[in-house]
């Protein structure tokens, strides 16, 4: 009786730490199509102002308030650019972006030191390199994440299962 209650208890454990790994891999997949995403935002945003610079001509702030992105609103950083620049709105907001810091954060954030300093050419190369810039990292993040999806399917679980063998 009492060595059916120990299998039992450990058949419960095995499955909870499966389940726990599988959820963490699942986690870890979201989080990486989150950075594809958010690339996707700050790229949309970087076409809109090219749009923008080249059709109307209008001030930065007003660019920046007739862009619409679900993620660049939920982060809190077009209410920021609005309102305070958007050079002073990626200093005090970068951080709440998931892009590795190298690469797009990179980027973006040169986009946003140098924008609204030159004259219409200018802000248009700038704005074409930058699109240019972004559209290669996303496309390497995309490239790289069919692989690291599935890692994060079977190692997770891969690992519980070698310990439960090992401690079985």
């Amino acid at each position: 009786m009492v060595m059916e209650e120990i299998w039992i208890c450990k058949l419960i454990g095995t499955g909870v730490l499966l389940l726990a790994s599988i959820l963490y891999g699942r986690r870890k997949i979201m989080e990486e199509r989150r950075v594809i995403r958010e690339g996707e935002a700050l790229l949309g945003l970087t076409v809109h102002i090219a749009e923008q610079i080249e059709y109307t001509m209008k001030p930065l702030p007003e660019i920046l308030a007739g862009f619409d992105d679900d993620i660049l609103l939920e982060n809190g950083f077009l209410k920021a650019a609005s309102e305070s620049g958007i050079r002073e709105a990626w200093d005090n907001q970068d951080c709440k972006f998931r892009l590795p810091d190298k690469g797009m954060k990179q980027v973006f954030g040169q986009f946003c030191r140098e924008i609204g300093r030159g004259y219409r050419k200018e802000e248009l190369e700038l704005c074409s390199l930058t699109i240019r810039r972004l559209r290669e990292e996303i496309d390497q993040l995309k490239k790289d994440i069919g692989n690291r999806e599935k890692l994060y399917r079977t190692i997770p679980p891969l690992m519980v299962m070698s310990v439960v063998l090992i401690l079985l």
